[in-house]
């Protein structure tokens, strides 16, 4: 297996499967980097939110900085697909409290 660091950038890998796969190693090991949310939020940007369902699937289960927060709730706003918002919504259920709050 290769280290994370050497993972993390197949998050934003053209290919879903790969993203997936990262995405499910990531969120299945409870990996506490803050940096992953923001890949996968890069793949949703990059490629679309219902494209990139597989990594949000893993979304909740890493680490919610505050630049990943704001880019969930922006994301949440422009949703339409059941799916991708209950993604979404257990993001925001999993974030710090004091982001929440704020």
């Amino acid at each position: 297996m290769l280290p994370p660091e050497r993972l993390k950038p197949f998050l934003t890998h053209e290919d879903k499967h790969v993203r997936d796969a990262v995405a499910r190693h990531f969120g299945e090991s409870y990996s506490r980097d803050p940096e992953l949310l923001g890949l996968v939020m890069d793949a949703c940007e990059r490629y679309g939110d219902e494209n990139n369902l597989g990594s949000l699937r893993y979304a909740d289960q890493l680490v919610v900085p505050e630049s990943s927060f704001v880019r969930v709730l922006q994301h949440l706003a422009q949703a339409t697909d059941e799916t991708v918002i209950g993604y979404f919504n257990s993001v925001l259920l999993d974030a710090p409290v004091e982001l929440v709050i704020a």
